[in-house]
């Protein structure tokens, strides 16, 4: 029995050593296999328009070792986005001993050339176990693209039936591709009713933006110039505003109306209607979910040229001038006071155009004094058509009597639009003042004859009845005046001294609790530098996830001592969103938004683990947070 427990686990032992050598075998076989791999380049399309944005990839996959980051030369190019990302990556074994099975990397980037022509893209290049491994190439044909060439793409109906414009909306107009120049994911459009006009004129200005998908709002960063012209908007600028479809060739957009505006021009002359710049994030919600690569694309609109003529000739000599139409009438609350009353003309004025600017007629009159006017005036917009009334009051003071004539009020009027010279009216007012005129009584002289010389004195009895004669009243008083007291300026000096003593211990504690709060700003600062130097440690330890996490806490902690307000529970895209917001540089952000999301990444692949990898990202982590503590943000909105 002893024996055959002997024999069983000779057997047993005879098994496991055979199994082991066949696992050492079969490793040693794995590790001395020839490593091998391969890159592949694609692109969304072959054939693009100037200006169009595309997507290119480039995935190297690696057997037996680390597919290392794929190289591509687009200098003809410009990247607008790049994403890397390591989908697959499997290891054998344990510890040290662990052994690269297989993996992948891969380079996603959105691009649009720079120039017309025809370009070879590639190839795309990695290294493999110290080796590099190459794809092949693709051809790229670049043509012009519409409303570049001259050519502009014809605007289409979205939908058969269904026009592209309804009616009412503040969808743009059909016809001609003006005003822009086409690119294939994004563009903004100026739109003018007209290109000529006369000083005074209204021209109304649109801008548009057309884009096939938004990732997240647009932000405005330039708003256009109107040097020489008065600006009157025609939309609540604070309002979201709503898309419509509109075909451009064969390529539908959404359309969104930005900003409409009414300009009147104040001079002769070529006046310039600047351009609009704005970020246009391409793209939509899901893409950020799933991780594709988002484009913010620099998106500027075509300053338009106005040619401003002169007005005609037919004008009243010496009369104002107003451009539109009028309408004015004038009243009176009196038609007759007596001298030194007041009186109140007002005179009400109506119409279309720049009615505010129109001037105030002078009244002088000999004999009439004359307040300065109070002016109301409202600025109103009828079929997008400005216009207003304006009111002025004048109060009149007669300084003497007799009939004053106020008026006629007349302006020449210029209709645009009939190209006729009219004139307005508000007839001649009567202003009749009775009395006596209004002066200052003259001092009486004393040598004048027709003065009496004395006032005859009363009878003895009723002098004795109204006892002694003052010359002056006065108060008699039971006690001394407050002010004679000797504590009165005592009291009188206790309450500024109090609102002394009130401000000193308001500024004491403001001080110090500014000292508090910039004390713990500084030992926070220290705090996240310090967390780079945790950094620079953990690479001699070669702790990578220590290493990475290092790096993003102290870009987190110097942005929230900047920003005033905690960061962790931001997405990355919200994160860059409210640097943006609050006056950070978008390029600034972006590089914010990369470096964090490039370091949560990294710390789970085993290329973030290479030591030449840490040192390069703990650099660029040490520029940024120097450029993070120059910055000063702006206020953030309640």
């Amino acid at each position: 029995m002893n024996v055959s427990r002997a024999a069983h686990r000779a057997s047993h032992a005879t098994i496991v050593a055979v199994l082991s050598c066949a696992l050492v075998s079969w490793l040693t076989a794995s590790s001395a296999r020839a490593q091998s791999g391969e890159c592949r380049l694609a692109a969304e399309t072959t054939s693009v328009v100037l200006g169009q944005v595309f997507r290119l990839e480039a995935t190297c996959h690696a057997q037996g070792a680390e597919a290392g980051m794929p190289e591509l030369d687009l200098s003809d190019f410009e990247v607008m986005s790049r994403q890397v990302s390591r989908p697959m990556q499997f290891t054998f074994g344990m510890g040290g001993q662990q052994q690269i099975v297989e993996s992948t990397t891969r380079l996603a980037l959105l691009v649009r050339a720079r120039r017309e022509g025809r370009f070879e893209v590639g190839p795309a290049s990695a290294v493999v176990g110290g080796a590099r491994i190459s794809s092949g190439t693709i051809t790229i044909s670049v043509g012009g693209g519409a409303g570049t060439s001259g050519q502009p793409a014809p605007l289409t109906n979205p939908g058969a039936g269904q026009p592209s414009t309804p009616p009412g909306s503040n969808g743009p107009p059909s016809g001609p591709l003006d005003g822009a120049i086409y690119d294939d994911q994004a563009f903004l459009r100026t739109v003018v009713d007209r290109h000529e006009a006369v000083v005074g004129q209204q021209i109304t200005v649109t801008f548009y933006l057309y884009v096939r998908s938004l990732a997240t709002q647009p932000q405005i960063t330039q708003q256009p110039s109107t040097d020489g012209f008065w600006v009157h908007d025609l939309l609540d600028r604070n309002a979201p505003p709503d898309a419509v479809m509109q075909r451009v060739g064969s390529t539908s957009f959404r359309v969104y109306t930005l900003r409409r505006f009414a300009a009147f021009p104040l001079r002769e002359g070529e006046l310039t209607i600047g351009a609009m710049e704005m970020h246009v994030p391409i793209g939509n919600p899901l893409d950020m979910i799933f991780g594709a690569p988002q484009a913010d694309l620099v998106r500027s609109s075509v300053p338009v040229q106005v040619t401003v003529r002169p007005l005609p000739a037919g004008a009243a000599a010496g009369m104002p001038v107003h451009v539109g139409a009028l309408s004015v009438e004038s009243s009176l609350d009196r038609a007759q006071v007596p001298t030194g009353d007041a009186v109140t003309l007002d005179l009400h004025m109506t119409g279309r155009g720049q009615v505010d600017a129109i001037s105030t007629p002078a009244i002088r009159i000999d004999g009439l004094r004359v307040l300065q006017p109070e002016i109301d005036q409202r600025t109103s917009v009828t079929g997008e058509r400005v216009g207003g009334d304006r009111g002025v009051r004048w109060l009149l003071v007669p300084e003497r009597p007799g009939t004053y004539t106020l008026g006629p009020f007349r302006w020449a009027v210029f209709d645009p639009e009939a190209q006729q010279w009219s004139t307005v009216e508000a007839p001649a007012l009567t202003l009749v003042a009775a009395g006596n005129a209004t002066q200052v009584p003259a001092t009486s002289d004393p040598s004048d004859p027709s003065e009496p010389d004395a006032i005859d004195a009363p009878d003895a009895d009723e002098a004795a009845s109204f006892g002694p004669v003052r010359t002056s009243s006065a108060f008699a008083r039971r006690s001394a005046r407050l002010a004679t007291t000797p504590f009165f300026a005592v009291g009188l000096g206790l309450g500024p001294l109090a609102l002394l003593v009130t401000g000193l211990v308001f500024l004491a504690r403001r001080r110090r609790a500014a000292n508090v709060e910039a004390g713990a700003a500084d030992r926070a600062t220290r705090e996240s530098r310090r967390k780079l130097d945790d950094a620079e440690r953990a690479i001699g330890a070669k702790d990578t996830r220590a290493f990475y996490a290092a790096v993003m806490q102290s870009l987190k902690q110097i942005l929230e001592v900047r920003l005033g307000r905690a960061v962790g529970s931001l997405t990355h895209a919200e994160l860059k969103r409210v640097l943006v917001d609050r006056g950070m540089h978008a390029a600034l952000a972006l590089r914010v938004k990369d470096e964090l999301e490039g370091a949560e990444m990294a710390r789970f692949s085993a290329a973030g683990g290479e030591e030449k990898e840490m040192r390069s990202t703990l650099e660029r982590a040490r520029v940024l947070f120097t450029e993070l503590q120059r910055f000063t943000p702006t206020a953030e909105d309640e």
